[in-house]
């Protein structure tokens, strides 16, 4: 006759170590690849944003009634133009009312609005609390690290435009011959990645 013989309690609770340490593995690299997942989003909405920014530079735009070179072919938009298609009332800034309110997809084509907010922001949040302009008054010159940082917060759920002009300087309202755009990922010690405008 075959008797039996229980589990002492060492063999469970290493049964139970063996469990818990796979467990651990397994949320460990569960949540490496949500943020991966999350950190390929952010880089996908950048180049988004990128595009729209070229295809702005090679159309104008043609939304807004006032009549200034900056807002023809050949410029990038200046800090006032993303404010005033994000909603914001801007001084002389006029809006086509086909447009009026949020339209900065339509300024920027080729993107949507989801590509304005980071992954995980819920798009009730107000777009210029997720997709910023470097600066808008007192600005330090263009480029500047403390300023950049400033805007970003060390936070991967914002988005941050910086408009240049030819000598260096944050453009508010004029000609605009280059951006910088700058986000954070969560992954890989969080360092601020810059794209760069295509025309330099």
């Amino acid at each position: 006759m075959t008797t039996w013989r229980g589990f002492t309690v060492v063999e469970l609770v290493v049964v139970m170590v063996i469990m818990a340490v796979l467990l651990t593995l397994g949320v460990a690299s569960y949540n490496s690849y949500q943020v991966n997942v999350r950190d390929s989003e952010r880089l996908a909405d950048i180049n988004a944003i990128a595009k729209g920014l070229e295809a702005r530079y090679d159309r104008g735009n043609s939304s807004i009634t006032l009549n200034a070179p900056y807002f023809n072919r050949g410029s990038y938009p200046s800090v006032n133009e993303i404010l005033h298609t994000e909603g914001s009332n801007v001084t002389g800034l006029t809006p086509n009312p086909n447009t009026m309110g949020i339209y900065t997809e339509v300024v920027l084509p080729g993107t949507t609005a989801g590509n304005f907010y980071p992954p995980g922001v819920n798009t009730s949040t107000a777009i210029t609390s997720t997709f910023k302009v470097i600066c808008t008054a007192s600005c330090a010159a263009a480029e500047n690290t403390e300023q950049r940082d400033t805007a970003i917060n060390n936070s991967p759920n914002v988005y941050v435009y910086e408009p240049i002009t030819a000598n260096n300087q944050i453009c508010i309202n004029t000609e605009c011959v280059r951006y910088n755009l700058y986000y954070r990922p969560e992954a890989g010690g969080s360092t601020t990645q810059t794209i760069a405008s295509k025309h330099q």
